[in-house]
């Protein structure tokens, strides 16, 4: 009786066996999807470093593990800064260089740069955070300046070769304009702090 059941069964099953040797022969056979020449990350790159030729690579990748926008050529990041850390091996896209995030304003924002000489208040600001940002005197309270504030990227401070800083770091921020004209009119007589909710 089981033959038999088997004998009845042995058309469709030589059929699906046929349909599935012709789809691996298919997968073999035909000319595999070209890479996607895309610029990739060599080694780490920190927020607001300059990207050199040396620090990218193009390389051949799968084209569904590429990004719709990305760069293709070390000439289009040389001599420009990341607006985010990118680790060894980040495809690059526009969105990731610090002058095309400075254009990513939102209607009502306007942007605005600041220079922090505490470097804990730099490190503390990280492209993509929304802060608030506090003014303090040594004779006065804490006074909230401004709220729902954009960091757009941050260029760290850069050191001269005896180990002292030669410039502050500079944190680009975008605002509402009224936020960004009491901060950019307390930050020469007030020390400027950021603050982040969760």
């Amino acid at each position: 009786m089981k033959f038999k059941r088997f004998w009845n069964w042995r058309f469709p099953l030589a059929g699906a066996l046929a349909a599935l040797a012709l789809a691996v022969g298919v997968t073999i056979f035909l000319p595999q999807k070209s890479h996607t020449a895309a610029l990739v990350a060599r080694s780490e790159i920190c927020a607001g470093c300059e990207i050199t030729a040396r620090e990218v690579q193009v390389r051949g990748l799968d084209p569904r593990a590429v990004p719709e926008k990305y760069l293709a050529s070390p000439q289009d990041v040389e001599g420009r800064k990341a607006a985010v850390a990118l680790e060894a091996g980040t495809i690059l896209q526009p969105s990731l260089l610090l002058e095309n995030s400075m254009g990513d304003l939102r209607e009502g924002e306007v942007a605005f740069a600041l220079s922090i000489d505490d470097p804990a208040v730099a490190g503390f600001s990280q492209t993509g955070q929304t802060v608030e940002i506090w003014s303090s005197e040594p004779q006065t309270e804490n006074q909230l300046l401004a709220t729902g504030v954009r960091v757009l990227g941050v260029e760290a401070s850069k050191d001269s070769l005896l180990g002292t800083s030669q410039s502050k770091a500079i944190v680009y921020l975008a605002a509402n304009e009224e936020s960004a004209r009491k901060v950019v009119a307390a930050k020469d007589e007030h020390s400027l702090s950021f603050v982040l909710r969760g």
